[in-house]
Formats: structure tokens, C-alpha cells, sequence
């Protein structure tokens, strides 16, 4: 269990979660990531939860590579590019989180992603909007 901590990176991503494991990330300030907030990719998963991530260079959360978490409960704001990334048919459970003010779309699925989104609180992102799906066939 990752819980209570401040986190941040100057390297790669402030939390990386990848090869099958499953951690509980919960009540967590992870800020100011070279890359993402959170990676998670690889058949990974785990829960995400009650987690401040702000001010990442790339997504503040980022699910790949057939991982499946469960996102709930997070705030994700003011990072450069989308709050939530789902792609290379990743899946996840996203739910109740408050996704605001990043650069470029709150929630931005592509390449096969297939989360189940519900109950989020998304608005105030920049160019692609609030929630981008495209190429889910890929």
C-alpha cells in the first residue's frame, strides 16, 4: 500500500505500476511528474483512490498496455496534456473522480481502451474538451 505520502518526480512518472502488479494507492499529494502522475500498464492494476495529482507533464493518470484498475474518488487538475489516458486496450474502472483544468482533454481514450467511466466530475479542460474517444478500433 502506497498511502499518505507527498510524491513527486524529476525523472519519469511519480508512481509506475506495471507487470502484473496490483497495488492500493489511497489518500496520496502526487505532483509536478516529468511524465505522469501515475503509469499503470502491462496487465497491471490495483485501486486508485482519494489521491490529489496535479501539474503533470504528460496525463495524470495514464492506463496502458492491458492494465486494469480501479480509478475512483481522485482529484486531477492543471496538468499539460489529459487528467485520464486510456489506450492499447487498457481497461479500468472510473468512477466519482473530479478531473479539471488540464491542457488538453480530462478524459482521452484511443486505441482500444475500454474503461467503464461513471459518475466522474469533468469540466474546464482545454482543446479536446471535456471527454475524447477516438480510434477505439485500433
Amino acid at each position: 500500500m502506497i498511502e499518505g505520502n507527498d510524491i513527486t518526480s524529476t525523472g519519469l512518472s511519480c508512481i509506475s505500476v506495471q507487470g502484473g502488479a496490483w497495488p492500493s494507492i489511497h489518500h496520496n499529494r502526487i505532483h509536478g511528474g516529468n511524465q505522469e502522475g501515475i503509469y499503470i500498464g502491462e496487465g497491471a492494476g490495483g485501486t486508485i483512490e482519494e489521491n490529489e495529482i496535479t501539474q503533470s507533464r504528460f496525463a495524470g493518470i495514464a492506463v496502458r498496455a492491458d492494465a486494469n484498475p480501479k480509478v475512483r474518488a481522485n482529484r486531477i487538475y492543471s496538468g499539460q496534456r489529459e487528467g485520464i489516458y486510456v489506450g492499447d486496450h487498457a481497461r479500468g474502472a472510473i468512477d466519482g473522480n473530479t478531473i479539471r483544468e488540464n491542457a488538453v482533454a480530462g478524459i482521452h481514450i484511443e486505441r482500444g481502451g475500454r474503461p467503464k467511466l461513471g459518475r466522474n466530475s469533468v469540466y474546464s479542460n482545454g482543446q479536446d474538451g471535456s471527454v475524447n474517444v477516438r480510434n477505439l478500433n485500433t
